[in-house]
């Protein structure tokens, strides 16, 4: 989750336009800074559209990746191959 985290933060970094904003209080158009605020905008929402889709997907694959190694756990009991084993050292 750190790595994706900081993947999208990457990705998505809206830190030059803000400092843009700040720097260029009296020097930029009112022009410049609708468009500057548009883009700041755009990528805050693109960015938690983002996160929150990967985070779905992350937790799905996850829960996925789970349930399949509980199935193969359960048959592997189930069949008798290595279910003692699995009782004794667990």
């Amino acid at each position: 989750m750190h790595y994706l985290r900081s993947w999208i933060m990457e990705e998505l970094d809206i830190s030059h336009l803000t400092e843009r904003l700040l720097q260029g209080k009296g020097e930029m158009t009112p022009e410049d800074k609708y468009e500057t605020w548009e883009k700041i905008k755009i990528l805050s929402f693109t960015r938690t559209v983002s996160s929150m889709w990967a985070m779905t997907l992350l937790s799905l694959y996850v829960r996925v990746q789970v349930t399949i190694l509980g199935r193969h756990l359960y048959l592997d009991f189930a069949r008798g191959t290595d279910g003692a084993q699995l009782q004794v050292n667990s």
